[in-house]
Parts: structure tokens; C-alpha cells; sequence
């Protein structure tokens, strides 16, 4: 494993990190089991949730069915990715340079960092700024060249995980997290509120856990008129 350093009040990207061969192998991925998620909320669900696409989407298909063996139906018929962990290392590289100088974001710094703030920023850089020179005649950038999203904004909360427990960023600089809940969403007929991925349903029968779902799910909604006005 490779971790950052820091000297002289700036940290220092290991140049594994921006070496295109390196980062597009799994096998040097800090924590191939994935065991910092295990305590997520949809750790549980196979084939669903964000955790799942997230292994899948960095260790490739291959490796999530693996991860979850004893829980996949081997009946159903699954669409294979290949590995993209690249995108974890630029997510880490993008997330440094933030450190090093908030000036960069596109909102003004409140002493408080989030994913969203490191993909935005990977996003919307040239991708000549997030590779050294002598990177431009490789197939990852010749994939990536042009592309107008290359480290997907879907996944910023658990790349921000990886990157807390995993690259050796000290306590105080760790990326902003909060406790991940499954969505809600209420059912326009019956006034039923439903979890997503999940068998709970809260009714109207039910008057103090539909009170509490009704009140997390108004505040969920809140939260993504927020997220979107970023």
C-alpha cells in the first residue's frame, strides 16, 4: 500500500498515484475486501444499492460477485464491468490538491471538505492538470481524453470513505461523511412510505414510525433540493 506524507504543511501524492498503469490494476487498490463499508446499511443487499455498484464499479463485476458469493442468485443473469479503480487514485490525487489548496473548489472553503467538492473538482479540471507530462500518449488518457464526467458524482460519499480509512490523510483533514440511510419514497395513492431496497413499509396505521419516516423522508427531500443547488 502506498499512503500520502506530509511536509512542510502540504501533503505529497505518492507518484504511484498518477501512474497510469499502476492505478488502473486492482490488485494495488488498499483495501481489495472492501471491509472499511462493511457497517454501511446496504452492505447487505447483493445485485443493489450503492455499495454494491461501487465495488463493482471500482473492482469490476468480476470481484463484486466474489465479495458476495453467498448472497447472488447464480440464476440471474448479471451484466459484467470491467475494474475503473483508476477512478478511486484520481478521486485521491483530486482530493490532495484540494487539501493542499482549497482555493481550487468552486464554492467558497468553510474549513469543511465533502466528495461532492473533489469530484466537482476532478470533473471540471483539464485532464492534462491531473496527469504529469508524458501521460497524453496512454490508453487511459486516450480513454478518459474528452470525457465530460471521468470519477461518477454518484459515488463521492463512499470514495470519500476509501480515501479517510485508506491514503494516510491526517484526522483533521479527513473529507466531511455523514451516516447513510435508504431513501424514501411515498406512494402517491395510499400515502404508504416505502425504503428502497428494503421490506419496510410505514403506514398510516402505524402513527409514531410513520410520523418518524414522514419526517426523514421531508428532510431527505431537503437535502437534494440542497445537494442539486451545489
Amino acid at each position: 500500500m502506498t499512503y500520502l506524507t506530509r511536509h512542510v504543511g502540504e501533503y505529497i501524492v505518492p507518484d504511484e498515484w498518477r501512474n497510469p498503469e499502476w492505478i488502473t490494476d486492482f490488485d494495488n487498490f488498499p483495501d481489495p475486501t472492501f471491509d472499511h463499508l462493511k457497517d454501511e446499511y446496504d452492505w447487505g443487499i447483493p445485485g443493489k444499492g450503492l455499495v454494491y455498484g461501487y465495488i463493482k464499479h471500482v473492482a469490476g463485476t468480476a470481484h463484486a460477485i466474489k465479495l458476495f458469493s453467498g448472497s447472488l442468485k447464480s440464476h440471474k443473469k448479471i451484466r459484467t464491468y470491467d475494474s475503473r479503480v483508476h477512478s478511486y487514485f484520481l478521486f485521491a490525487v483530486g482530493a490532495a490538491t484540494l487539501l493542499n489548496d482549497p482555493s481550487l473548489m468552486r464554492l467558497p472553503y468553510e474549513r469543511v471538505m465533502c466528495g461532492s467538492d473533489v469530484v466537482h473538482y476532478i470533473n471540471k479540471v483539464p485532464l492534462s492538470e491531473l496527469f504529469p507530462k508524458g501521460w497524453s500518449d496512454t490508453p487511459l488518457f486516450e480513454k478518459l481524453d474528452g470525457r465530460k464526467h471521468i470519477v461518477p458524482l454518484k459515488y463521492s460519499a463512499l470514495f470519500s470513505r476509501t480515501f479517510n480509512e485508506t491514503s494516510g490523510v491526517r484526522e483533521e483533514h479527513k473529507l466531511k461523511i455523514k451516516i447513510r440511510e435508504p431513501k424514501l419514497f411515498k406512494c402517491p395513492n395510499c400515502q404508504a412510505i416505502t425504503e428502497f431496497n428494503s421490506a419496510n413499509v410505514y403506514t398510516l396505521q402505524n402513527t409514531i414510525a410513520y410520523n418518524r419516516a414522514e419526517q426523514r423522508l421531508e428532510r431527505q427531500k431537503q437535502e437534494q433540493i440542497e445537494h442539486e443547488m451545489r
